[in-house]
This record gives structure tokens, sequence and C-alpha cells, in this order.
């Protein structure tokens, strides 16, 4: 019996090491910090990149929290630089609350990486925002 155990615990474990490397897509952290004052430069508007795992035509943004400012904007780009999207604005009052928006300006495909560049409102400075992305 302590064999049959023993193999079963042991298959269990190579398929868990087999399945591990499957790459996902999906929801990645975000942490972006963003600025809109003249001479004020913006320190990490841009998430990283992510495949997109499905051909739905949203991306979306979750904030965990958002600090010197009442907002933050998100377009979303291809891997080669291209502007999927207009802007999706993320009021402060919604922390917690997952927003969707289309890409609205280029079809986006599975399997495709896609980013966001964040946006600070108009007179904010260093505008940070944490949470999810998944494109």
């Amino acid at each position: 019996m302590r064999k049959i155990i023993s193999k079963i615990a042991l298959a269990f474990a190579i398929f868990g090491c087999l399945g591990s490397g499957v790459a996902r897509a999906g929801n990645i952290s975000l942490d972006v910090t963003a600025s809109n004052i003249s001479g004020v430069a913006s320190k990490d508007p841009y998430s990283r990149k992510e495949a997109k795992g499905d051909n739905d035509q949203k991306f979306y943004i979750k904030l965990t929290s958002l600090t010197n400012g009442p907002s933050l904007n998100f377009t979303s780009y291809s891997s080669d630089h291209v502007r999927v999207s207009t802007a999706l604005t993320y009021p402060g009052h919604l922390l917690g609350t997952t927003k969707s928006h289309n890409y609205d300006l280029v079809e986006a495909k599975r399997g495709h990486q896609y980013y966001v560049y964040a946006s600070a409102p108009m007179n904010y400075a260093n505008v940070h925002g944490k949470g999810n992305y998944c494109p």
C-alpha cells in the first residue's frame, strides 16, 4: 500500500512540475506612476507586457490603491507600440472595482502582447496606482 501511495505522490509531483511551466495569459500586477505637469517627468507610466489569452475586445484594470491624484487614465498599446485603444479613466472612488475598456482603435489578437500606459490628470504629479491589468 505504501508503494502505491508513493507512486501516486510521485506522479502528482511530476505532473505539477510539468504543469507549472505552462505559460498563462491573464492578470498581472500593475504598479505605475504618472505626472501631468510641465517639467515633471512621469516616473514609471508603463505596465509590463502580457499576452492576451482570448479574443475578447476589452482590457481590464483593477486598482487597489491610488495616491497623489483623483484618477489615472490608461491607454492600451501592442508590444510593437501601436496604440490600440482610447483612454480608460479610473477614478479613485472605484478602488477595488474592475473596469473594462474596448480595444476601439485596432483589433486585439489572442497570443499577442499588450501593455498599458498610465497618464495623470492635468496638473497632478506622481500619481501612483497599484492593482492588476489583464489585456
